[in-house]
């Protein structure tokens, strides 16, 4: 939100990334439904999950974060099942974890972008 703001974006722009971080099934219906351009969240959910594969590991390295439940749900969360690939190479924790957490972010994600597409 915060992000569209300071770029100026439209209200057709902001709601056509609000559904990036979660897979694309979900995210081709949420952005429809919200008067989004489909192909361009399509492009952004897969570029954010391209982005999220290449450089998770890089990050938890940077940041210290070690533990396989928190690595798991952040790949899961931020870079939805392309993230769960390379959470599946980390461990069986950290798959575990980043499947779980693809469900719960598409889950609140439906129900949160009907909200938010009406702040700008």
């Amino acid at each position: 939100f915060l992000m569209c703001r300071l770029m100026g974006l439209s209200h057709v722009n902001y709601v056509t990334l609000l559904p990036k971080s979660i897979t694309t099934a979900i995210g081709m219906g949420v952005s429809e439904e919200a008067g989004g351009i489909v192909t361009l969240t399509v492009m952004s959910i897969i570029l954010t999950g391209v982005i999220g594969n290449v450089l998770g590991e890089l990050v938890f390295r940077i940041t210290g974060v070690r533990h396989p439940i928190a690595r798991g749900l952040a790949l899961g969360t931020s870079a939805h099942a392309i993230g769960t690939a390379k959470a599946l190479e980390l461990g069986e924790i950290e798959g575990a974890m980043s499947s779980l957490s693809i469900a719960v972010a598409g889950l609140m994600t439906v129900i949160a972008v009907p909200i938010a597409a009406n702040l700008i």
